[in-house]
């Protein structure tokens, strides 16, 4: 009965990716001594991505983050928050 319900429960999980369209980023971080290293990825369907890049000012830190345009079309003006990283090293 026990490996009945593990069988049912994983093609429960596998049944919405054949359905719907499935996407999942990954991400990851590394601790080395003194060195952090932090990154993600995107699983998307486009490349049109936008790096959008701010030097420090007086009272704000530098940062930087990636933007796609949702939805992708030519005159778009919604764009999607893809991750980014501050001069601190807080991300997302």
């Amino acid at each position: 009965m026990k490996k009945k319900l593990i069988g049912i429960f994983f093609c429960m999980l596998l049944i919405p990716a054949f359905v719907f369209q499935v996407s999942a980023c990954t991400g990851f971080m590394i601790n080395e001594d003194e060195s952090i290293l932090v990154g993600h990825n995107k699983d998307w369907w486009t490349t049109d991505v936008y790096l959008n890049v701010y030097p420090p000012s007086e009272g704000k830190h530098g940062r930087l983050f990636f933007e796609i345009p949702y939805p992708i079309t030519i005159d778009s003006s919604y764009y999607v928050l893809a991750g980014g990283i501050n001069d601190q090293g807080l991300f997302y």
